[in-house]
């Protein structure tokens, strides 16, 4: 399928933490620090959710996991426009991707601040993140599998 480069109408509907914790080990100013996202949708409310995970590691010990979602609403009329294939696919266009991506990462390190704030964790920033570099095309969900799963 062609990227494309419509605009889409959404709005931020909801904000949640699915996991926080952290280890109580002493920490090094060395560790590892990693990132993924994933993106789900829900066809019968006309939503997607941008989930990204953060983890801090040091050596093979995971000391900081955070993981967390931003929930948006699609505008009807941009949903209709995101069908393809005969409406069996949803096709979120990598523009948007990057764009719900880059709300969810500067919501995940106000997380993480409010969470670490005022522990020995407190030190470490989520960094910026190139998150159009980690988007290379579109997102495409089968909506067949979602409305079949209801």
């Amino acid at each position: 399928m062609e990227a494309t480069n419509r605009s889409v109408g959404f709005k931020l509907k909801g904000i949640s933490v699915e996991q926080f914790a952290y280890s109580g080990e002493e920490l090094k100013k060395q560790a590892q620090f990693g990132a993924a996202f994933d993106f789900r949708l829900n066809a019968g409310e006309r939503a997607v959710g941008v989930f990204i995970e953060i983890n801090l590691l040091h050596g093979e010990t995971n000391i900081l996991k955070l993981v967390c979602g931003c929930h948006f609403s699609i505008e009807p009329e941009s949903w209709n426009a995101l069908y393809a294939d005969a409406k069996s696919k949803i096709v979120l266009p990598k523009g948007f991707v990057v764009h719900l991506a880059m709300i969810t990462t500067g919501t995940a390190r106000g997380i993480l601040y409010t969470k670490t704030e005022k522990t020995p964790y407190a030190f470490f920033v989520l960094p910026m993140l190139d998150v159009s570099s980690l988007f290379k095309e579109d997102v495409i969900f089968d909506v067949t599998f979602y409305e079949e799963s209801v």
